[in-house]
């Protein structure tokens, strides 16, 4: 019995594939946020802009509690709540600083 040889194909672009592979070729391409947690967010930062609106009526204590509740919210700069203004901002791809600044000239903060 005699054992044949496995044939095997010669392929000459095998001659200029790379020998290195680079990390960003083995990664996964970053997730994106699904529409359900844009919108998530998106109805968080349009809440806190209708509580913090600077003419809205403020006759009832609840509402005042909400607006400065608003304003704390749209002002704090902490990254560690998964809902922070800052997080949210980076979901939406809102820059936060000129966002507060055209805040601030509305009389929101």
């Amino acid at each position: 019995m005699t054992v044949g040889r496995a044939s095997v194909a010669y392929d000459p672009s095998a001659l200029f594939a790379p020998e290195i592979l680079l990390d960003v070729q083995l990664m996964p391409v970053p997730m994106l946020p699904c529409r359900g947690e844009y919108a998530l967010c998106a109805a968080i930062l349009e809440r806190a802009l209708e509580d913090a609106k600077p003419n809205a009526r403020e006759d009832l204590n609840h509402r005042r509690s909400a607006k400065r509740e608003a304003r704390a919210w749209l002002a704090d700069d902490d990254r560690t709540w998964h809902f922070s203004f800052l997080n949210i901002c980076d979901v939406l791809g809102i820059e936060p600083i000129s966002y507060r600044r055209a805040l601030t000239k509305k009389g929101y903060l």
